[in-house]
Parts: C-alpha cells; structure tokens; sequence
C-alpha cells in the first residue's frame, strides 16, 4: 500500500511540473540581478585635521598611532564627505611598514566604512594604497568595493577614489 502511495505522489508531482513548466516559454529565466554602483574619480582629499601619537622609540614603530579629519572634494570644489578615521602601526622593521587603516566616508545620502592592511612604505613614498570599502548606510547599504588614496606633492591633499557596487 505504502508503494503505490509513492507511485501516485511521483506521478502528481510529474504532473504538477510539467504543467507549469509549460506555462513558462522555452527561453524563460530568472529576472538577472539589478546591480548598481556608486563611483567617486579624482577626488580631493583634503587633511582638515590630523594627530600622530609616536610611541617610543621614535620613528615607525609598532604600536604607533595616527587619526584624522579629512574632506572629500569634487572636482567642481563641492564637499561631498567627511572622512574620519585612523591608523596603527602592526609591524615596522626598518625595511616593512605595515599599517592597519580604518576610515567611514560620511556623505549625504549615507556612509561607507573603509579597513586594511596597507605598506605604509608605499604611502609615505607617494604609491596609490587600496583598502576594501563596505556601504553601512543609506544609499550605500550593502554596497562593497574598495578606496584607493595616493599623497600628492602638497602635503595634507591625497587623490581619492571610492568604487562601490552590489
């Protein structure tokens, strides 16, 4: 009895699919996935405030702490964010720099926190440095991507880019 139970919920379901895959045209496949992306080029970034605790020895040295204000600045001049953020020396030893960096970009329509591990090497010597961004609010929730800031020639100013998607 049991097996004949089986055979009849089988074939129901057989049934059942093949009458709503008939519905469906041949080439019928799910809606794709809507991306959308907000993208920040040739950014200014400009230092508004900014401390450095040096911890001894004096120089680079593990444990080393800075923090900053800075301004995200459109090419037409507009402020667009403020930056807030911060970073620790993880690892120096006179050849490597490591330092962890953390940042939330505050803009209008939300907010976007940024964290890695970066050469501070690279930095100091004027290489672009890329850390991974995610969106926290607003517009930018559940966005991800990255931020990549390189010094310039004048001090306190950096170009900036911020590439977020979903």
């Amino acid at each position: 009895m049991r097996r004949t139970n089986l055979k009849l919920g089988s074939a129901a379901v057989l049934a059942v699919a093949t009458s709503v895959a008939g519905m469906m045209p041949a080439d019928a496949s799910p809606a794709p996935r809507q991306h959308r992306c907000a993208t920040y080029d040739n950014l200014t970034e400009k230092v508004i405030d900014a401390g450095f605790t040096d911890v001894p020895p004096a120089g680079y040295t593990v444990g080393d702490l800075g923090k900053w204000h800075n301004q995200l600045i459109s090419q037409s001049g507009e402020v667009l964010a403020d930056a807030v953020g911060g970073s620790r020396v993880d690892f120096a030893d006179g050849t490597t720099l490591l330092v962890y960096q953390w940042n939330t970009d505050t803009f209008k329509d939300g907010a976007v926190k940024e964290a890695g591990l970066t050469d501070g090497n690279a930095l100091l010597t004027g290489e672009k440095i890329s850390i991974p961004a995610v969106g926290i609010s607003g517009r930018y929730r559940g966005m991800t991507g990255f931020r990549t800031f390189q010094a310039t020639a004048v001090d306190g100013i950096y170009n900036s880019q911020l590439m977020l998607c979903s």
